[in-house]
């Protein structure tokens, strides 16, 4: 479990080991927060998962983290820090009740949201709870939200099921925002069992009045399914963004028409204000542009075909293709950011996505352009992104903030945090990290003083070791047992750590400027030292065995070639001095020009001065290693005068064998990640035939929307071939009807003309398809458009008649809309000569996720 502790020395050690560079230019933060969950994630989610994490700014400028504990009625860590990283307050609160919703710092107060599960569908039970802190998170009140929502709180008359929560914050986190004194929650949440046996899932809206803690309004705007939620506030006007999966599939755009208030009388007598429950036009970022954000073949107008294929049928469930990564007022637009995949070529490699900005205007209507800013391109890569996440640093000025990660590899090659402005305009080059921290740390303008305990150091290091800690050179393992000798893995990624603070970048990031790959050799596969050899830093210690022998100890000629070579790696070579060392016989003929060289930059100077003497094979120790690093620094960012004296001479270091180049490492393996579910089932296999073997199946399928309607399933049972098998109720057996001709399908369409909202579809079906084919059309309702349904099988029965077996699934996440829907299957006559009609009956499982 997560506690204050935890992120104290967290931030300690990411102070030590990951320090923001001194060439990267910070900014002040306005007040506000941002979301850190999960970490940056790679996996691409079909849903929103639990925000766990928050980082938010005070009045007098320090920054705070609220971390939420894992489990059931986590503990919620509050820390707050100062711009130096040292630690001001923390405070641990008690969940209220089990499920954390979600977040909030509000201008005044701050507000934490909880929930519960509501198995026992019980209208009156408390499902979610809206606690008021004030800005110490002292308690001040709270309101409460049951079972059943309507009337404000209270049970409602209406005994529909979309006024009822079963378990919220379900599927899509609480998100908060305020305006004055209305509080807006808005979270996912499924229902009751509306009688199928499915709990089905839609978004939740609370509005608060916060100077009475009372519900003022509750359950809008509508969104089935729910899988984000995003609030902002333009004027007094709240606006919602929501990533659907049915009615649009993909985002959509609410705003209130107007911000009136009205006056409801509650069961207590009170009267209370009450958000005028009317809506604009929505947005839907629809249609076939490159804006398009509807990344599915979906289309809800009837007269259109709902999937093109039956093969494609499962794959568009709770599938939206991106995700979002925050949601902004600008000046002119609404702006929000997401990774999107490429739908659907690659739809099954959802971590290959484009992050990109989106703004819509202000002004929009449902007929308005879309504005889209690529910030990055990963489709087509070897390489892929977490989701983003957008940051407002002030009035026209935004980051996005993302995590990059070699294809198939978990751990990050580094974050990369953009700006752009309120028009979308990116403003100057994108920053690089190699830590999260480091990069949040950079937008609130953190940097962590540091300060390490040189107990055991020699007296003339210091100085140079504290320095070097403040720069970021100072590396955890060589800050200890001072004396010690350094090992060649050790000097390795320390020189790599040079670097990447000159660069401002982590290393991968590096090598992609310059066309190179990590080696590796066949004693080690650290990633450091393989990008050690491939910038020259290091040769290894045997060319013919490929060896680098990473735990031996460094010599002193060793480092100081390691050295030498890291100044060339940075651009910044130097020139050798001429010095008659006194014990030139020992040093070994590749390190000579280096010892010269580190000593005319002052990095290095002999074990004795007067005569000089180098002391080629003695060990080089960690405070040698932190202390030469400091002024490798120095030579490269303040150019000294060459040949002058820094720090004293050095004792003598221990020995490294000479580096050479290191093949590519071999990547750090893949830690096994939790997938999150996807709502659609898995198909049922397909059943045996009855009494004859299976035919082969059919040429082709697909499936086409219709209105729904009580008349529709009347007129389908009807003209079935077998009217009397039909249960369609009861999804047993389907209306099935067989065509052999175009004028019969003709007849068919005209009969029911208020059903074949897609005839222009079934145009294609003319005379000359029927002179070979003949046509079934199998018609299926249901009370979620989640269901699916694919054709699996067909026998043919004692009595001439073919059993089509319709393989149908329903999730546990179900949308709360009536589908009906025509399934096309083309059969060729000679094939079916013997068939004298259809059937079709179906095989299904609810999946229980």
């Amino acid at each position: 479990m997560k506690t204050a502790t935890t992120k104290v020395w967290a931030r300690v050690l990411g102070a030590l080991l990951a320090i923001v560079s001194a060439l990267v230019a910070s900014v002040t933060v306005s007040a506000g927060q941002s979301e850190l969950y999960p970490p940056l994630e790679r996996e691409f989610l079909s849903w929103s998962d639990k925000v766990s994490s928050y980082i938010f700014e005070g009045a007098n400028g320090e920054i705070s983290y609220l971390d939420v504990g894992d489990g059931e009625s986590p503990q919620i860590a509050i820390q707050t820090f100062d711009k130096n990283a040292v630690l001001v307050s923390e405070k641990v609160l008690a969940s209220e009740l089990p499920r954390f919703g979600g977040f909030y710092s509000g201008q005044t107060y701050n507000y934490i949201s909880f929930g519960q599960s509501n198995t026992e569908e019980n209208d009156r039970k408390e499902v979610v709870r809206i606690v008021k802190y004030d800005k110490s998170f002292n308690r001040i009140g709270s309101v409460s939200v049951n079972g059943r929502i309507g009337d404000f709180g209270n049970v409602s008359s209406t005994e529909d099921v979309f006024s009822t929560i079963y378990v919220p914050f379900d599927f899509a986190p609480g998100r908060m925002r305020e305006n004055g004194n209305t509080l807006i929650l808005s979270f996912g949440r499924t229902m009751y069992d509306n009688g199928d046996d499915v709990h089905h899932q839609r978004n939740c809206s609370i509005f608060v009045d916060t100077s009475t803690m009372a519900l003022v309004n509750e359950n809008i705007p509508y969104m089935s399914h729910s899988l984000d939620n995003f609030i902002t506030f333009d004027g007094d006007l709240p606006v919602f963004l929501q990533l659907g999966d049915m009615y649009p599939r993909g985002l959509m755009l609410y705003k209130a028409k107007r911000s009136e208030y009205f006056y409801k009388l509650l069961p207590d007598g009170r009267e209370s204000k009450a958000w005028v429950s009317d809506w604009g036009s929505y947005f839907d970022f629809d249609g076939g542009i490159d804006d398009s954000l509807v990344l599915s073949r979906l289309t809800y107008d009837y007269d259109e075909i709902l999937v093109h294929s039956v093969g494609d049928s499962g794959e568009v469930y709770q599938n939206t293709g991106l995700s979002v990564g925050g949601f902004e007022t600008t000046q002119n637009y609404y702006l929000t950011v997401v990774a999107a995949v490429n739908y659907p070529a690659n739809i099954d490699n959802k971590n290959q996505r484009e992050i990109k900005a989106l703004l819509v205007p202000r002004d929009f209507t449902a007929n308005s352009a879309v504005k889209s800013v690529s910030l990055r391109q990963y489709i087509g890569t070897n390489l892929a992104s977490s989701s983003p996440r957008l940051i407002r640093l002030n009035d026209d000025l935004f980051a996005v903030i993302w995590a990059e990660f070699q294809q198939d590899s978990y751990a990050p090659r580094g974050y990369i945090v953009k700006r752009i402005n309120g028009n979308g305009d990116i403003v100057g080059d994108a920053s690089i990290f190699k830590t999260e921290e480091e990069a949040y740390d950079s937008l609130y303008g953190i940097t962590p003083k540091i300060s390490i305990d040189t107990t055991g150091a020699s007296s003339w290091a210091v100085s140079s070791l504290n320095e070097a800690a403040s720069n970021g050179l100072a590396t955890a393992e060589l800050i200890k047992a001072f004396q010690e000798a350094t090992s060649r893995a050790e000097f390795c990624r320390a020189a790599i750590n040079f670097v990447e603070r000159f660069y401002g970048k982590p290393i991968a990031f590096v090598l992609d400027d310059r066309n190179l790959a990590a080696k590796s050799f066949a004693d080690t596969n650290d990633p450091a030292i393989g990008a050690a050899a491939a910038l020259g830093i290091t040769s290894g210690t045997d060319a013919a065995k490929n060896l680098f022998s990473p735990n031996e100890s460094l010599t002193r000629e060793q480092a100081a070639a390691m050295l030498t070579r890291t100044l060339t790696a940075v651009n910044k070579p130097a020139q050798a001095a001429s010095v008659a060392w006194k014990d030139a016989d020992s040093i070994s003929s590749y390190a000579t020009e280096s010892i010269n060289t580190v000593y005319a930059a002052s990095v290095m100077t002999g074990t004795s001065v007067d005569p000089p003497v180098f002391s080629p094979k003695t060990a080089y120790t960690h405070e040698q290693s932190v202390s030469t690093f400091q002024r490798l620094w120095n030579y490269v960012i303040a150019s000294p005068s060459l040949g002058s004296s820094v720090g004293g001479s050095s004792p003598t270091p221990a020995p490294t064998a000479t580096p050479s180049p290191t093949a590519t490492p071999s990547p750090a393996a893949t830690p096994s990640i939790a997938v999150t579910p996807t709502a659609t089932p898995s198909p049922t296999a397909t059943p045996a035939p009855e009494e004859t073997s299976p035919l082969a199946l059919w040429d082709s399928t697909s499936l086409h929307r219709v209105s729904w309607s009580s008349e529709g399933s009347d007129f389908a049972w009807e003209r079935s071939d077998y009217p009397n098998l039909v249960d369609i109720s009861g999804l047993r057996y389907l209306p099935a009807t067989h065509f052999d001709s175009a004028a019969e399908l003709e007849a068919y369409i005209s009969e029911g003309d208020a059903l074949f909202g897609f005839k222009s579809d079934l145009a294609k079906y003319d005379s000359a398809f029927f002179s070979e084919n003949r046509l079934v059309l199998i018609y299926a309702e249901e009370s979620s458009g989640s269901v699916t349904h694919e054709p699996s099988g067909a026998s043919i029965k004692g009595d001439g008649r073919m059993d089509i077996t319709i393989n149908w699934s329903r999730p546990e996440m179900g949308t709360t809309d009536m589908l009906a829907r025509f399934i096309a299957v083309e059969f060729s006559k000679a094939k079916t000569a013997e068939v004298k009609g259809f059937e079709a009956h179906t095989e299904g499982v609810l999946n229980q996720d």
